[in-house]
């Protein structure tokens, strides 16, 4: 069985790489990317006690100004097809997008 933190370690260093940009912000239940200059939060990698992993993505921020990754629109088609790829469950604006 793989562990847990190699699980989310790889993830969030393949993160990185497709929305172009490090995370911004650690917890004990995941991290978090905000766009450069913003306290905003567009992109989250969350964990819980039963060591599953979720991302959550928004593409409108609480300021309400885009929230664009540094690899533009395709950072997020890039995330999502990446949780696809690896069945981690994602959503965008609430929106469960992962597969049945």
């Amino acid at each position: 069985m793989t562990d847990i933190n190699s699980i989310r370690d790889d993830a969030i260093s393949n993160l990185t790489l497709l929305c172009g940009e490090s995370y911004h912000v650690w917890s004990d239940n995941g991290v978090a990317w905000s766009l450069e200059g913003s306290s905003d939060y567009w992109l989250f990698l969350d964990w819980d006690a039963d060591k599953k992993i979720s991302i959550r993505i928004f593409d409108t921020l609480e300021s309400f100004a885009p929230a664009r990754p540094k690899t533009g629109e395709m950072g997020y088609y890039a995330v999502i097809g990446y949780c696809h790829l690896h069945g981690i469950p994602v959503s965008v604006n609430d929106r469960d997008l992962s597969k049945p």
